[in-house]
C-alpha cells in the first residue's frame, strides 16, 4: 500500500483536517507541498459542507517552515523573480486561510517555525499541545516575516513582536497563553482539543458560523493585501542578498552535522 501524500485532508464529520506529513524533516514545506496546500484550501473554500478547518502535522511536528535548500535554490534568480515566487507560493497559503469562510484552528503538537508560525497565525485560533512550540525564526536568518506574521501577530498582541525578535523564545503553550497568542492544551494533544472545539460548533448553522468568521476577519482582510505586497518586495531583496546566503549556508552546514538541528531549525 502506498504512503499517503505529504499533504492530505482527513475528515471528522464536517470538520476538515489538513495534515502536513513530512515527518523526517519536521514537516518543512517543499514547493509541491505548498501547491498541494493551496489546492486543498481552494477546494475546501468551495465546499458548502465544510464547517471548520484544522491545520496540523504528524510525527511530533507542526511545520518547520519552508525547506531551506529549496528556498536557496528558488531565490538565486533576480529580485523580481523572487518577489513573484514569494507571492505565488508562501503568501498564497496565508491568503487561502484568511479567505476560508469557516472557523480555522492551528493544532500545534511540535515545532512551528518561520512560515510554519505564520501559517498558524493565519488561523482564527492556535492550540499548543505539551510537545508543541512556536518561534518567529525569520530574524535569525536576517529576514522579515514574508508571509504576514507581523500583521497577524499585531492583531493578537500589538507589542509582542519586538520581544520575539530580540529573544527568539520557544513559545510553548503556557507562554503563548501569557502573550495572548495561543491557547495551552495542558496534557492533551492540540489536535484532540481542536477537534473538540470544532465539534462544539455543531449546533450552529453554517450561515451563522460564516457570519462570525466574516465579522471577525474583516480587519485582517482589509489590511492583508497591502501588507503582503510590501513584505514580498522587502523579503525579495533580503533573500537575494549575500548576507542571507551566508546565514543560510551556516545553518545548513550545522544541520548536516547535527540531526537534531536539521529537524528543528534548518527551515524558514
Amino acid at each position: 500500500m502506498s504512503r499517503p501524500g505529504p499533504v492530505r485532508v482527513e475528515w471528522s464529520g464536517s470538520v476538515a483536517q489538513i495534515v502536513i506529513d513530512r515527518g523526517e524533516r519536521r514537516n518543512a514545506l517543499t514547493d509541491p507541498m505548498v501547491r498541494s496546500l493551496n489546492q486543498a484550501l481552494a477546494a475546501l473554500a468551495d465546499d458548502p459542507k465544510v464547517t471548520g478547518v484544522i491545520v496540523t502535522g504528524v510525527d511530533g511536528a507542526f511545520c518547520a517552515g519552508a525547506d531551506l535548500d529549496m528556498v536557496k535554490s528558488n531565490t538565486a534568480a533576480a529580485t523580481e523573480d523572487t518577489r513573484e515566487y514569494i507571492e505565488a507560493e508562501g503568501q498564497a497559503i496565508i491568503r487561502g486561510l484568511i479567505a476560508l469562510p469557516v472557523p480555522t484552528i492551528a493544532a500545534i503538537d511540535g515545532p512551528a517555525l518561520g512560515l510554519g508560525f505564520d501559517l498558524a497565525l493565519a488561523c482564527d485560533s492556535i492550540f499548543i499541545g505539551p510537545s508543541g512550540w512556536c518561534m518567529q525564526a525569520w530574524g535569525r536568518l536576517g529576514l522579515i516575516d514574508g508571509t504576514g506574521g507581523s500583521l497577524l501577530l499585531r492583531h493578537r498582541n500589538p507589542t509582542v513582536l519586538w520581544r520575539l525578535l530580540a529573544e527568539q523564545p520557544r513559545i510553548t503553550g503556557s507562554l503563548g497563553a501569557e502573550l495572548s497568542i495561543a491557547e495551552d492544551t495542558g496534557e492533551r494533544s492540540a489536535r484532540d482539543v481542536a477537534l473538540e472545539r470544532m465539534h462544539g460548533f455543531d449546533h450552529f448553522t453554517r450561515d451563522a458560523l460564516t457570519a462570525y468568521v466574516d465579522v471577525q476577519r474583516t480587519p485582517i482582510r482589509a489590511e492583508i493585501d497591502a501588507h503582503l505586497a510590501r513584505t514580498a518586495r522587502v523579503q525579495a531583496n533580503l533573500l537575494t542578498s549575500p548576507e542571507f546566503t551566508a546565514a543560510a549556508d551556516r545553518v545548513l552546514r550545522s544541520s548536516r552535522t547535527d540531526e537534531r538541528e536539521a529537524k528543528g531549525t534548518a527551515h524558514v
